[in-house]
């Protein structure tokens, strides 16, 4: 069950994943968590350095989506302006939302990565639906106690994760 949170990928941002190099590696669908992922709580509408980069994984040739545990409000108000399928109350890590973002973009789960912030949600959804899954780091460092004492029990693993990059994984 512990392997299960630990993700393939580990990136700062969303910014600094190779999706070029995703894609040779048969990747062809893209889905991020919205909140603190894609942007901080508080904003309702993507920046134009979100557009231009859902537009350029567009431009790619990948299928790219939102898949929140949020509600629907939230999530429909921030993707009106993208070209991005969004999958809202999915439930994470419920394994549902994201196996119906892949019968909706009419792929395969392991054509798909999952790109989030937290291991208790997004990665280990992503690792049970056999997805790839790519942690990146909170944008807001400033949280409530709960996710405070969640990244807590992140850390652990994610030293983990870093050990076996180093060892060669």
């Amino acid at each position: 069950m512990l392997l299960k949170l630990v993700p393939d990928m580990l990136k700062k941002t969303i910014y600094d994943i190779d999706f070029p190099g995703l894609i040779q590696r048969g990747i062809k669908g893209i889905v991020f968590d919205l909140d603190n992922t894609v942007a901080p709580y508080a904003v309702p509408d993507p920046t134009p350095q979100v557009a231009l980069f859902f537009d350029r994984l567009a431009g790619m040739g990948l299928k790219v989506g939102i898949v929140s545990n949020n509600r629907r409000s939230r999530v429909e108000r921030f993707c009106r302006t993208l070209n991005v399928l969004t999958f809202p109350d999915a439930q994470k890590p419920r394994r549902k939302g994201l196996r119906y973002a892949a019968s909706v973009m009419g792929l395969k789960n392991r054509e798909i990565a999952v790109v989030g912030d937290q291991l208790f949600t997004d990665v280990l959804a992503a690792n049970r639906a056999g997805m790839l899954s790519v942690l990146v780091e909170p944008i807001e460092k400033k949280e409530s106690l709960f996710f405070k004492l969640k990244r807590a029990l992140e850390k652990p693993i994610i030293n983990y994760y870093n050990r076996q990059e180093r060892d060669g994984r």
